[in-house]
């Protein structure tokens, strides 16, 4: 009777957890069009939550968790690796094709840069807020991820405008900031088996 109980709160714990996942995949494809698969009921981050620091980043602290499935594409403006020295992969990253029909993706970056005359590094740096301590955003990264992995999603926050202070180090100009306001990816917790690199168009 004990184990028949037992069964039947295993089958109905799996049954619920089917049902959640079921929940996801339908929202997840009504908010973004990306279709969810099997493989990503164990996605990376599934149980993660985002951490203080990483929420600041998002304008007015908000970003919604959306799953990325194997496959995506993923590219960011970076002077940097792909891998750090721990063998942990950047978790800052940005959609090729938007998620959110405000979003232009790589091609609507490099469109309205060009439009505007200025130079992609530059149009990054003021929308995405990147402060030049922290890249000098020389070149394009494209990757594709392997794994299916939660990441959290939204505008990027405003940040100081800063220069070198001419002693080898960066100082923020006082009530000037890089105005934010592009769509961002946080994923954490990659590692180099979780992407590659894709260069194609």
């Amino acid at each position: 009777m004990i184990a028949g109980v037992r069964g039947w709160a295993e089958w109905a714990a799996w049954v619920y957890g089917f049902c959640l996942w079921c929940e996801v995949a339908i929202t997840q494809r009504a908010e973004t069009g990306l279709a969810v698969g099997w493989g990503t009921m164990s996605a990376k981050n599934q149980n993660v939550e985002l951490e203080a620091w990483a929420k600041s980043t998002f304008t007015k602290g908000e970003a919604r968790k959306v799953l990325l499935p194997a496959g995506f594409r993923l590219y960011k403006f970076t002077g940097g690796s792909l891998v750090d020295s721990k063998g942990q992969v950047t978790p800052w990253w940005s959609a090729r094709t938007g998620l959110d029909s405000n979003d232009p993706g790589l091609d609507g970056v490099l469109e309205r840069s060009a439009r505007a005359g200025v130079h992609p590094r530059e149009h990054v740096r003021a929308r995405a807020a990147v402060k030049n301590a922290w890249n000098n955003l020389d070149g394009i990264l494209k990757v594709r991820l392997l794994t299916a992995a939660w990441g959290w999603y939204g505008r990027a926050r405003h940040q100081p405008v800063d220069a070198p202070d001419g002693k080898g180090g960066f100082v923020d100009y006082p009530n000037v900031v890089f105005i934010g306001g592009s769509y961002q990816l946080f994923i954490p917790n990659l590692s180099a088996s979780d992407v590659q690199i894709d260069e194609g168009v």
